[in-house]
């Protein structure tokens, strides 16, 4: 599943953001979009723990900030 939150997001918290999802999903993904505005978060996990590893570490994020969107996957890596 692939999630963008909206809202600013702060950089320096991406770090935290990463370690806190991969404890639960090793092949978590994290970035901010080209204009930081966007957290956007590809991962395996349901939008619930989503918020909870986000809440670890230290992002009060309101449910409604977060929207689930559609995978990009192609498919072509096998994954």
């Amino acid at each position: 599943m692939q999630y963008r939150i909206h809202g600013p997001i702060a950089q320096s918290r991406l770090p935290e953001i990463e370690a806190s999802l991969t404890i639960e999903d090793p092949a978590a993904l994290v970035d901010l979009d080209a204009g930081g505005q966007w957290l956007r978060i590809a991962t395996s996990l349901p939008d619930a723990a989503v918020r909870s590893a986000l809440r670890r570490a230290g992002c009060e994020i309101d449910p409604l900030q977060v929207e689930r969107v559609p995978s990009e996957c192609c498919g072509g890596c096998g994954g």
